[in-house]
């Protein structure tokens, strides 16, 4: 797939991270912010955008190395998540840590079709220089022939499969997602502190699922699932003192959302 690469970066990410935390390599930094920085680098009326908090020193993570340190399974998970780099031939404190910046984004824009969908990861990096060198790395170690691009605007580095997508993607002069009234909304119903925050634009979404349909003769319709009205959905990862709190939120449509209780709780252990 076309944004096969790009994802490929955002897993290296959050492996790298992962290890990096559950390894005690956070230190002390700050709070997460109640709006991702790189939604001003995005423009509004992308399909997707995902925002993932890349600082290890920030609450969230202390908070995740804190939790890993109950679970029997974390240092051989530790372990395979060493093993994944290496497969990529990277290691985290070499090659991924000064890479990064506090915060990684992807951003995906779809006409209806695989070949049409695209995905944009965005990081303000610690040093440029190793994010460049990350990038030739991977492309070195990729047998596809297509080879990773990025741009650099404003401090930002934005990488895809093309400099076609991520022109698609960045905002240019064109009205920033940041300043989207909907997906202000969407990230309003989140909390700022959170490890992963994510936003869908309904309308993005019933817009191809129209085009879809017409393309297969299928018939199928945004009515009939309930998403003709949808507005947004948006959704978040937290880190709490006992687990990971997974919060959503939605405007419009007919979801069919609405509270749980598990009935199955009681069967399991207090411990």
């Amino acid at each position: 797939m076309p944004t096969r690469r790009t994802l490929i970066a955002a897993g290296l990410t959050t492996l790298s991270l992962l290890l990096a935390a559950c390894g005690g390599g956070g230190g002390g930094g700050a709070e997460g912010g109640s709006s991702p920085s790189g939604a001003a680098m995005v423009r509004a009326g992308v399909l997707a955008f995902v925002s993932i908090d890349s600082d290890l020193g920030s609450s969230q993570w202390q908070q995740l190395d804190e939790l890993a340190q109950r679970f029997p399974g974390r240092d051989k998970a530790i372990r395979q998540i060493e093993q994944a780099l290496s497969k990529e031939g990277v290691d985290y404190g070499r090659d991924v840590k000064p890479a990064l910046g506090p915060e990684v984004d992807l951003a995906f824009v779809s006409g209806g079709t695989s070949s049409s969908t695209k995905a944009v990861a965005l990081t303000k990096p610690d040093d440029p220089g190793k994010f460049k060198a990350l990038v030739a790395k991977l492309n070195a170690n990729d047998s596809s022939g297509d080879e990773a691009v990025y741009r650099e605007v404003g401090g930002w580095y934005a990488l895809s499969d093309s400099q076609g997508a991520i022109t698609e993607v960045l905002k240019g002069d064109r009205t920033a997602l940041s300043d989207d009234s909907t997906f202000r909304e969407a990230l309003g119903k989140l909390p700022g502190d959170a490890l992963v925050r994510a936003f869908i634009d309904g309308q993005r979404v019933n817009a191809l699922v129209a085009q879809a349909a017409s393309q297969s003769g299928s018939g199928l319709d945004a009515s009939s699932l309930g998403l003709e009205t949808l507005k947004y959905i948006s959704a978040s990862a937290s880190v709490e003192d006992d687990g990971v709190r997974i919060r959503g939120a939605s405007s419009g449509g007919n979801l069919g959302g609405g509270d749980f209780s598990s009935r199955l709780i009681d069967g399991v252990p207090g411990d």
